[in-house]
């Protein structure tokens, strides 16, 4: 006789309901699988290789592609890791794996997740330092080893520590963060009990919603000063430019304007892609 489970808002869905879940989460992990591909060959590529691995911005592009693309594969990869023999196996199609494929996964989509946030924050530090402060790449090089390590290191030890504590567990589509069954921290005072990960949402709001808001709080930052700094420059320009002509002042203005954009899409594309995988793996554990 298996284990009682706590109600779940995705009890009375139908199979064609899971079934575009599992094939949308498919869908998008192999376009970003394609995305981070073709930046990994664009700055591997033999002819220009050498030239672009000497700088540090590239080297954070295709350490950022890399991991990009290891988490987009095991999401890709999806319901097939989850356990065959476990409690919601009624909602979930094609769960081949076991409980150390749905471990792996969860440890490498969280580490690929947590690693894309830290490389899209070194970014927009390295932006800054480079256009405000004038850094060159000997200055870059300086602080590198750390910020690789803030990107590599500290999302692996917090992935490994997940994985000690089976706080990786199956929802529909993959295997992420989330109490098992579902729902036993909400109903545990009931008949209901946690078989793994019960501290499921107290990981969550750590390590998954924590990184996602400092990177935004740091790539906002970053992406303001640098707007503001480049409109310092212009309007100083015009100040000492007496011959500035009304078409001068128009393109000066279309600079800022253009440096503004940019900022806003570094900012926005960075939650269009971050925001609704988090509240969908998180918020709603499906």
């Amino acid at each position: 006789m298996s284990e009682p489970i706590p109600p779940r808002d995705t009890d009375d869905w139908t199979y064609n309901q899971i079934l575009s879940i599992t094939l949308a989460n498919r869908a998008s992990a192999f376009i970003s699988m394609l995305g981070s591909g073709c930046i990994i060959l664009m700055i591997l590529r033999p002819s220009k290789r050498d030239v672009k691995l000497k700088l540090m911005y590239h080297r954070l592009m295709l350490g950022l592609s890399v991991h990009d693309f290891l988490s987009s594969f095991w999401s890709f990869v999806g319901s097939w890791a989850m356990p065959k023999d476990n409690l919601h196996s009624n909602e979930m199609i094609g769960n081949y794996g076991s409980w150390d494929t749905c471990t792996a996964q969860g440890f490498f989509i969280l580490y690929g997740y947590f690693s894309g946030i830290v490389f899209n924050a070194v970014l927009s530090i390295y932006f800054l330092l480079f256009v405000k402060y004038s850094w060159r790449e000997e200055q870059f090089c300086k602080i590198e080893p750390y910020c690789l390590f803030c990107a590599t290191g500290v999302p692996a030890a917090v992935s490994m520590f997940l994985a000690f504590t089976e706080s990786f567990n199956p929802t529909i589509k993959w295997c992420f963060i989330q109490s098992y069954p579902i729902n036993c921290e909400k109903y545990n005072d009931n008949e209901f009990e946690c078989l793994r990960g019960e501290k499921g949402t107290l990981y969550q709001g750590l390590f998954a919603i924590g990184p996602m808001i400092i990177g935004f709080l740091v790539i906002s930052f970053c992406m303001t000063s640098l707007y503001r700094h480049v409109r310092e420059i212009e309007r100083s320009s015009q100040r000492y430019r007496f011959n500035s002509t009304p078409s001068l002042r128009r393109m000066t203005n279309k600079k800022t304007k253009q440096v503004f954009k940019v900022a806003c899409w570094y900012v926005g594309v960075f939650i269009w892609i971050w925001a609704p995988t988090l509240v969908s793996s998180t918020l709603f554990p499906i």
